[in-house]
């Protein structure tokens, strides 16, 4: 049940990603007292063993037999092989194409339980194929107390938050976790967890591609400057991933056609950039990608200070949203910044009761705003101060967002949470924006994508 690199060429045809990946490893002599040892001169009959366990796996994944014990077993006799398999499931992780989602889980889970670090190269370049629409990570279970045992110390799940089950995730998860544990270094990838493959325009297609690739580079980077210390084996000592070809000019929007609801997304939360918690992950939000991302360690220690650079530095990494605060009557309030783009405060019934509108009558049915998105007060009281009152910090109410990319969508400013007071497998009732505890402090909110008809 559903719980919680290589030389390459993406195409973009329409919506749909080709990703063609080809093998790219130039020898480099290299020597290290913590190594894994290198491959036996040959081992034509562990070959074989992968080879015959690997099409074993893939028709029971054929015939929707994952979770199914035979399933488990499987991998856990692959697993068993050891590091002489690591060569063989390395290739068949390279050769393993995009569209096969399942086996873009499995193998990288069998490598990530070997432990052998010569699997890194290979699981760098099968970062890019992780970029696609899959379905959820899973959650399976066993009769078989050493199997769940033995899958269970192998999975994804690295804090064993589920005792009585283990995972099977996506193929982004897979592959994030095994190069977590097989080399202790994280680069961000966990941003990519959100970003699925199915929704929006070509540019929106192109800029998740891109981040993929851009993380796979930052992995290659470090795995040729100092990773690859880490094996003896000169074979595994350098990997390449190409840029992303370039791609389509930026699109304008036609104001004068209908927008229609494309993707939608709820239950989010930014949290403040000046009352992040210890993993402050969820900072920053790219409307465009669905990319989540946290402040950058350079600006961390004092992000008072280097307010006006974090802005800056966050935009220039295709960011649109982050979340802030602001003193009202001596309380603390959470919003969220725009941080490049153009909004507008639009009517609420767009959002309950929503007909497809063009974005001309849309912008004058409402009030452009500037860098924060405040509704304004339905009866401002008078006062001395002019703008004294014209805001309500504390409201929620409904924009209109254009992206800097061109992307049209709703965001729903949804209540500020100070309570942190949730428990986990407690199911939530109602409406989640109007929600007041969270699991982190910060400002509720939702996304509908929006595209012309």
């Amino acid at each position: 049940m559903p719980t919680r690199s290589g030389l390459c060429s993406i195409l973009v045809d329409g919506n749909r990603p080709k990703l063609i990946v080809t093998v790219a490893v130039f020898a480099m002599a290299l020597s290290s007292d913590s190594t894994v040892a290198q491959d036996k001169v040959a081992q034509p009959d562990i070959d074989k063993q992968v080879s015959e366990l690997l099409t074993k796996l893939e028709l029971l994944q054929q015939t929707d037999q994952s979770g199914e014990d035979e399933w488990a077993r499987t991998i856990r006799d692959l697993i068993k092989l050891g590091p002489d398999a690591v060569p063989s499931l390395s290739q068949a992780l390279r050769d393993t194409p995009y569209e096969n989602r399942r086996m873009l889980r499995s193998i990288p889970f069998v490598l990530r339980g070997i432990g052998d670090a010569r699997a890194v190269p290979a699981l760098i370049e099968s970062l890019i194929k992780c970029y696609g629409q899959d379905g959820s990570d899973m959650g399976y279970n066993t009769a078989d107390p050493e199997l769940l045992a033995f899958m269970r110390n192998h999975d994804d799940d690295l804090t064993d938050l589920d005792p009585n089950g283990y995972n099977w995730g996506r193929p982004i998860n897979e592959v994030r976790t095994a190069l977590q544990v097989l080399t202790g270094k994280e680069f961000n990838t966990s941003e990519l967890c959100h970003i699925h493959g199915d929704k929006g325009s070509p540019m929106q297609q192109y800029l998740k591609q891109e981040l993929f690739v851009r993380c796979a580079q930052r992995w290659a980077s470090w795995w040729n400057d100092e990773g690859h210390t880490r094996v003896t084996d000169e074979r595994y000592a350098s990997v390449v991933v190409a840029d992303l070809p370039a791609g389509t000019e930026l699109p304008q929007l036609d104001p004068q056609l209908p927008l229609s609801v494309d993707a939608r997304m709820s239950n989010m939360l930014c949290e403040s950039m000046f009352t992040v918690s210890a993993d402050q992950a969820r900072v920053l939000y790219d409307i465009d990608t669905g990319r989540w991302g946290g402040i950058d360690s350079r600006f961390v220690e004092n992000t008072t200070k280097n307010a006006t650079i974090i802005k800056k530095w966050a935009a220039s990494e295709g960011f649109d949203l982050i979340g802030s605060q602001v003193e009202v009557d001596g309380r603390t309030v959470f919003i969220l910044e725009l941080l490049d783009g153009q909004a507008w405060e639009i009517p609420f019934f767009h959002w309950t009761d929503y007909h497809p509108t063009s974005a001309e009558t849309l912008m004058k049915q409402g009030q452009s705003v500037e860098q924060k998105l405040v509704v304004r007060n339905a009866n401002p009281q008078p006062d001395p101060d002019a703008n004294a009152n014209l805001f309500d910090y504390e409201g929620t109410g409904l924009f209109l967002v254009i992206t800097r990319h061109g992307t049209p969508a709703f965001v729903r400013l949804g209540i500020q949470v100070h309570d942190t007071n949730m428990k986990i497998g407690v199911p939530v009732q109602g409406d989640n924006e109007l929600n007041p505890k969270a699991f982190r402090k910060g400002r509720r909110f939702a996304i509908r994508l929006l595209k012309t008809e």
